[in-house]
């Protein structure tokens, strides 16, 4: 009897149902136990809300003649907080409460069959009141009520009177499979033939009310479990103790603990050591188990009908509690637990003067009264049962005893409006939701489904109030968060921070509200406070840690530049919190030496955070993205799956893959990007600043105007430069006058000069600076004034405007085709002395394209060998000179050629070298065409290009296709030069 698999002598019979009772029974306290914990997940769980801060990081400078424009890429601040989710109501936790419950349902009807006629008959009215909480009438609207209640209670009640007044002899497995039979085939039927949506979550609902008088039944039968462990402990044999001494002692400390559990509910004193009521009824229930078999006296037959009957009630409270707890529905679970509470509490009392009047002097003695304490002597065993069933109801009576009551009937229409959320009736849901919240008075579910609707509707003030209710029983941090965002987003952010505040107050160390309180102020501007808060909930494991660390790297980009980039990279290992050194470290101007953090064939579905640390890479790594990485991410950015984070991440690779040299994949970027965005503006701009530094300014025109229709602002900038590099010159000027009161001092100052050198006569340039002097030279001067240009340059007395002015015409000249005249102005540089490295750069690589046009290739290998050094810009023009000086392996001069068709189509000298190339080394006679069509399509306005397409169509044969070429080239060349041009080919007139 006392051993403790004491199952073990049971028939196999017993045997097999006990093991699975103490199966389902364990279950049961897991499913409650892990939702216990978890709550109020799984139906309000933690959303991810975070929000990246864009930063503009300098990448590229466009500069045309006296201007310079900044091209910015956006490098994100990541900042992390959470939201609570709506409602999510899950189907799963219900059928596994309704399976659990019906399995100890049968169990228990089968018991009951077996009790004397009192007991019977007392089952039974408790049965038809279980059958009756189903309410299965509801689910046959069309018969006459309530005849589906009638007749399940002849089906499952009949049995019993059979076993009772027939068929005694008939054994517990037969009773057992007979009420299985009939309950489980009569609600197989039920659920069949209704036409109710889910049959089986409406009967759910009904479990409720029997289930919770199985609990409150459950609760008292063990509330003594815990104390009767305590005489066993002191009872031991072989002990020399006083036993009454430490059965009084070991009993008050427990009575006092669990008193101050009471006490603190009352806020008469804080105490933080509570253990909370329902694990002391996973303990006392679980002690039960072995418990009951010492009552033989008290029940008829403990073993092994009483340990079936205690595992079957702990079965149903157990998966009642974790239905209750996985649906968050409070009124239910915090009404079990104050009466657990009080239920201990009174018949722990009582137990203590039990033991003592019964058994004092054998506990002095220090016997073996664990062998007899259910044979009592003085105070019968329902003296106890009675004194604590009068205790624990001054409990209740003290502490409003309607409030148990509405609780649970408010708990009761909670269920049932899950119910009609679940299939989707809205209307009939929220009815029974305000039903639940007048009777289960802020109850925290109700408020907070409640909350949810009138947030969808936008109705402010309901929202509010209903969390407000929500949060006055119970404190969620859900809840707190949500009332703290909705009371920020209008306005109310000292507010918000109150409400917080008092989370953190009510919910100690929680790293959600702690997080949250950090957010909030750092925006009220406490950053030293936040980043204290960061930090202390950065101790947490999990998101809520995760989220504070990279909160605190947020502020440290934001807020405390001052740090050193590269040590912090290491510091963290979070994608979230690289990504926000990275912005620091390029806000401070600083390339940190990283490898490529991504391994492109597995890393190819993007989150939040990978995203980030994606882009902010780039940004810091922007001019040394090898191209095989960027065609890589592109293929990443282009996957269905991380369409949500396309737009930042192709505008960022346009420009990575720009600063490469690959044009024409990086406007197809930009392209992709300008689609899915709501300012387009913003990416034609871009791509007009690109066109112009590829030396298309009509093309780079024709984007700008659609950037200024699409309101970008920055636009009118570059539309006042393009039509002043597309001589323009009246329109630039209007362009120019626009600008004269922009916010910013330098584009004023730019547009007063521009207007100068725009409207000046020629006789008037005397008193122009040396800046406006070299603007001067650039526009207004003619190419074929030479003169003009020679006085004007003189009068520069800073060397490298000098220079530069003299760049210019000599590029200028060059890309009018006029190479031998672009060698003599080059050649004034000579005798300049240019400090400036990187026009010194700009010089040597003019030289080399002059050299390359001329086909000097020994003279362009020389000069390249002096240490010439391209950046990814130049890629072109070193995939040029490549190929021109690849003279005996055409297959390396035919992939360089075609890396610049493919890439690069706006580059004249490159796109002309290749149609030549390929027209003697490949079979298909069209290609130098197609090559030239393309290049014509890229830059219309190409004086090269277009001669070269004039000579190529007229080579093949395409006559029409070369007199329209004619007429483009006559738009951009004065007639003298064209007629010059035409006495080399032969070109038919346009009909």
């Amino acid at each position: 009897m006392e051993g403790i698999a004491f199952w073990k002598n049971w028939t196999p019979e017993f045997r097999r149902l006990f093991l699975l009772l103490a199966a389902c029974y364990t279950l049961a306290v897991l499913f409650f136990g892990t939702h216990f914990i978890v709550y109020p997940d799984p139906s309000i769980k933690w959303v991810a809300a975070g929000q990246d801060e864009a930063i503009a990081i300098p990448v590229h400078q466009i500069k045309s003649g006296p201007y310079t424009i900044e091209l910015k890429a956006d490098s994100f601040i990541r900042w992390e907080a959470f939201t609570g989710s709506g409602f999510n109501y899950e189907r799963m936790p219900w059928y596994v409460f309704f399976s659990m419950t019906i399995l100890a349902i049968l169990v228990l009807m089968t018991l009951h069959s077996m009790l004397t006629r009192f007991w019977f008959f007392s089952g039974s009215g408790l049965l038809i009141f279980f059958i009756t909480a189903l309410r299965t009438d509801a689910l046959f609207p069309s018969l006459p009520w309530p005849s589906m209640t009638v007749v399940l209670i002849i089906l499952w009640v009949i049995p019993g009177i059979l076993f009772q007044f027939r068929y005694a002899y008939v054994q517990f497995r037969q009773r057992l499979l007979i009420y299985a039979l009939v309950v489980c085939s009569s609600l197989a039927a039920v659920v069949t033939l209704t036409k109710l949506p889910e049959p089986v979550l409406y009967l759910t609902t009904g479990l409720i009310p029997p289930v919770l008088l199985l609990i409150l039944l459950f609760t008292v039968l063990v509330a003594h479990e815990i104390m009767a462990a305590m005489v066993y402990l002191i009872s031991r044999p072989g002990t020399s103790r006083n036993g009454l001494r430490d059965f009084i002692i070991l009993s008050v400390i427990y009575l006092l603990n669990i008193s101050a559990i009471y006490f603190n509910d009352l806020h008469w004193f804080e105490w933080p050591y509570s253990i909370h009521p329902l694990f002391l009824l996973v303990l006392s229930g679980t002690l039960s188990v072995w418990g009951i078999r010492r009552q033989q006296n008290q029940f008829l037959d403990t073993e092994p009908y009483g340990v079936l009957f205690m595992l079957s009630l702990g079965l149903a409270t157990f998966s009642g509690l974790g239905f209750f707890y996985t649906s968050a529905n409070d009124p239910l679970f915090a009404t079990i637990r104050d009466l657990s509470l009080y239920i201990h509490i009174g018949y722990g009392a009582v137990f203590v003067a039990y033991m003592v009047a019964n058994f004092g002097q054998l506990l002095l003695m220090n016997a073996r009264v664990n062998l007899v304490m259910y044979q009592p002597r003085v105070l019968p065993f329902f003296s106890f049962r009675f004194g604590g069933m009068v205790a624990t109801l001054a409990f209740i009576f003290f502490n409003i005893w309607q409030r148990p009551v509405n609780d649970s009937i408010g708990g009761y229409y909670n269920s049932l409006a899950d119910y009609y959320f679940l299939t989707g009736d809205e209307t009939m849901a929220t009815g029974y939701q305000k039903m639940a919240i007048r009777y289960a008075y802020n109850s925290h579910h109700g408020n907070y489904v409640l909350a949810e609707q009138a947030g969808v509707k936008v109705n402010v003030q309901e929202e509010k109030k209903y969390l407000q209710q929500a949060l006055e029983r119970r404190p969620v941090a859900q809840t707190y968060i949500n009332l703290s965002n909705l009371l920020e987003y209008n306005g109310r952010s000292l507010e918000a921070y109150t409400y917080l505040k008092n989370g953190t107050d009510r919910i100690k160390q929680n790293s959600y509200l702690l997080n949250a309180l950090g957010l909030i102020q750092y925006k009220l501007g406490e950053v030293d406070s936040a980043y204290w808060l960061f930090e202390s909930a950065g101790k947490a494991s999990g998101a809520a840690g995760d989220a504070a660390l990279i909160n605190q790297t947020a502020l440290l980009v934001a807020e405390r530049t001052g740090y050193n980039a590269d040590s912090l990279y290491q510091t963290f290992d979070h994608p979230a919190a690289q990504a926000n050194v990275l912005t620091l470290a390029s806000k401070q101007g600083v390339q940190l030496n990283l490898q490529f953090p991504f391994r492109l064939e597995k890393d190819s579905t993007l989150n939040d955070h990978t995203a980030t640390l994606l882009n902010n890479y780039l940004v810091n790594r922007m001019d040394s993205i090898r191209e095989e990485n960027i065609k890589g991410i592109y293929r990443i950015v282009s996957k269905p799956s991380n369409k949500p984070y396309a737009e930042a991440l192709l505008y960022t690779l346009g420009h990575a893959a720009y600063l490469q040299g690959m044009v024409k994949p990086a406007m197809r970027y930009l392209e992709e990007a300008l689609v899915m965005s709501e300012n387009k503006g913003k990416y034609n701009n871009v791509i007009a600043l690109w066109m112009l530094e590829q030396g298309a300014p009509q093309v780079a025109l024709r984007y700008n105007d659609f950037a200024v229709d699409q309101g970008y602002a920055d636009a009118l900038l570059t539309r006042a430069v393009l039509l002043a590099e597309n001589k323009q010159f009246a329109p630039a000027a209007i362009a120019w006058d626009s600008l004269k009161k922009n916010d910013n001092r330098i584009i004023r100052y730019m547009a007063e000069m521009s207007k100068r050198i725009l409207l000046l006569e020629p006789g008037m340039t005397d008193a122009l600076s040396d800046t406006e002097r070299y603007g001067y030279s650039r526009y207004k001067i003619a190419p074929n004034d030479s003169l003009f240009f020679n006085k004007m340059i003189q009068k520069i007395s800073d060397g490298n405007l000098r220079a530069r002015a003299i760049l210019d015409r000599a590029d200028y000249l060059f890309r009018l085709d006029r190479i031998s005249e672009a060698i003599t102005v080059f050649k004034k540089l000579e005798s300049i002395p240019i400090s400036d490295e990187e026009l010194f750069q700009s010089v040597s690589l003019l030289e080399l394209r002059m050299l390359a046009a001329r086909r000097e290739l020994s003279l362009l290998a020389k000069q390249i060998n002096k240490g010439f050094r391209f950046d990814g810009l130049q890629t072109s023009d070193k995939k040029y000179f490549t190929a021109l000086l690849s003279v005996s392996d055409t297959a390396k001069a035919r992939i360089n050629f075609e890396w610049i068709m493919a890439n690069n189509p706006l580059y004249e000298d490159g796109m002309i070298a290749a149609a030549d190339f390929f027209r003697t080394h490949t079979s298909d006679h069209l290609k130098p065409y197609t090559i030239l069509t393309e290049a014509l399509h890229a830059n219309p306005s190409s004086v090269k290009i277009i001669k070269h397409y004039i000579r190529e169509a007229s080579r093949i044969g395409f006559t029409d296709f070369a007199a329209t070429a004619l007429e483009d080239l006559r738009k951009v060349l004065p007639e003298p030069e064209v007629r010059a041009f035409l006495s080399t080919v032969a070109v038919a007139p346009v009909n």
